[in-house]
């Protein structure tokens, strides 16, 4: 049986185990908890009220130049939630896919214990 640093936080199709994909390593970690904070609103879990403004931003006309106070927001929820975690840059852009307007997040984020990594997370 492999290792796991985490079996909260899976996210990929594993063809090794026919089932979810296990975290091995602190960034493998950290970086499912991110995504699972910015995919989820505020709320939306009853009883555990951890979640970002993002899903919230899909539906809405926002110039692109807005994006950066909102990445500032961002970063600040995010520090907030993960402490002891650096986020070195966050860029939000609007991009289109399929005719459909998608909101592109890009955060850069390290620890103490491992190297920068980066995470790019499409919001539809």
């Amino acid at each position: 049986m492999k290792k796991s640093a985490s079996l909260l936080f899976p996210f990929q199709k594993d063809s090794e185990t026919n089932g979810l994909k296990r975290a091995h390593t602190v960034n493998d970690t950290i970086t499912s908890a991110i995504k699972l904070f910015l995919i989820t609103e505020k709320g939306q879990r009853r009883g555990n009220p951890i979640g970002s403004f993002l899903p919230s931003l899909q539906h809405k006309l926002i110039p692109q130049e807005a994006l950066s106070g909102f990445a500032d927001e961002l970063k600040n929820e995010l520090t907030k939630q993960f402490p002891g975690v650096t986020f070195t840059n966050i860029t939000l852009t609007k991009v289109i896919e399929n005719n459909t307007s998608v909101l592109k997040v890009n955060v850069e984020f390290g620890t103490a214990l491992s190297d920068i990594s980066q995470l790019e997370l499409l919001i539809q």
